[in-house]
This record gives C-alpha cells, structure tokens and sequence, in this order.
C-alpha cells in the first residue's frame, strides 16, 4: 500500500492581499501588475494587449468590448483588475480563485503538497494566523472549480513583471491528472461552534477524488508543528 505524505513546497504571495489560484498561463494572458502601481495609459494597455496577442494568438478572437457591462474586473484589452477580482470567477477563457483571507494580512505564506508517491494530489496554501490546538475540529467546504487547460496550475500574488514584459507565475504545479476542471476548497478550524471559526488554509484538489480529509489536514498540523520545531532560529 503506498502511504501519502506532506512535503513543504515553498512560499506564495509577496505583500499578502492577492494571491491567486488559476492555469499558470492566465498570469501573462490576463494580469498587468503595473495597473496597481501607477495609472496606465491607453497606449500602454493597447501595447500590452499587443504582446500578448503576439504570444498568445487565439486571444485575437476575444471580443471583450461586448462583455456585460456590470463586470467591471476586466477591462476591453482583457486586463483583469487584481484589487475588483471577484473570490471566484468564470468569463471566457479565464477561471480563477482569489484566496479571500489572505487579504490585508501582509507577508508570505507557506504551501503543502499531499503526495501519493510522487505525485501532488492536494496543494494546501496554510494561513499561518490560524489558532491551531488539539480540540478543534475541522471542516473542509468545496467553494469554487476552475479549469486547467495548460497542464499546469499556477498561485501566486501577481506582482512583478518577467523579462519578457509578461507577468508569469512563480509558482507553478503540473497537475498528474493533466487538463480539465480541479476543485478548491477553504479548510476551517471550528472551536466551539459555526459562529466560532476561522480558515486554516486553502487547498486544491489535484486528484479529482476528494482525496483531502479532515484526517490528512490534522496530519498536516502535526506536519507543520514539527517541522516548526526542528527549524533553524
């Protein structure tokens, strides 16, 4: 019988208000960082949109001039908005989650992966703020799918520009189970009640059978406790 196992993956996010879960491909189809520093011109969004047609040429057939005008998120070059990017969203090619309680909390967080063998089934995004202690229960609630079409999941805080004048995601995961739709999913602590709780993380399913329980998340506590311990100060 092959055993799961957690292994640290590495650290998402810079200043802690936007990290997103989408294809990897979507950060330099969809997002300009620079939108959120200064005000851009329409010269330099038309220039963006330029380079990404070049790159990606089937976003030439993407028509966002005719989308319903209360969706204010994206703008008629196809630029998503970081800061009015709903928790989840669905709108032609684009489908992506915004981790809502990262928002305001400042700094890196750090990421889980729930290996079988040697393939990632669940990537667990960990909320270091949680309260975590042996009496609380946990529960883990579905609240949005998206679709990978590029074989790679991407997550990440989109703020800084490649080289080659894209934004790309420095995080980024193959999925073993290739393209099509992956569930994410908000884990949270419960101490006394419903009206009592706060989020621990949140996880995406790379399996697609559910494969994270409110079991294998206590064994990612104990994961995260132990390996805090042996760190180095």
């Amino acid at each position: 019988m092959i055993e799961q196992s957690w292994r640290y993956l590495g650290e998402v996010g810079y200043e802690g208000i936007k990290v997103i879960i989408t294809d990897s491909e979507n950060f330099p189809k969809f997002f300009d960082p620079r939108s959120s520093l200064i005000l851009l011109t329409e010269e330099e969004k038309k220039q963006t949109q330029k380079i990404r047609a070049e790159k990606y040429p089937d976003l030439r057939n993407d028509n966002f001039k005719k989308l319903n005008t209360n969706i204010d998120y994206i703008d008629r070059y196809g630029t998503i908005d970081l800061d009015k990017h709903p928790t989840c969203v669905s709108i032609n090619n684009y489908s992506g989650y915004k981790i809502p309680w990262i928002f305001g909390a400042m700094g890196k967080f750090e990421s889980y992966g729930n290996f079988l063998s040697n393939k990632v089934i669940d990537i667990v995004v960990y909320n270091s703020l949680s309260n975590i202690n042996n009496n609380s229960e946990i529960k883990i609630r579905k609240v949005c799918s998206i679709e990978i079409y590029s074989g790679c999941i991407g997550i990440h805080e989109p703020m800084f520009m490649s080289d080659n004048e894209l934004l790309e995601s420095e995080f980024n995961i193959k999925c073993p189970q290739g393209n099509g739709h992956y569930d994410i999913s908000q884990i949270e602590i419960i101490e006394s009640n419903e009206f009592q709780k706060e989020p621990f993380g949140t996880a995406v399913n790379l399996s697609g059978e559910n494969s994270l329980s409110e079991a294998r998340v206590q064994d990612l506590i104990n994961f995260i406790k132990k390996r805090s311990e042996t760190k180095i100060i």
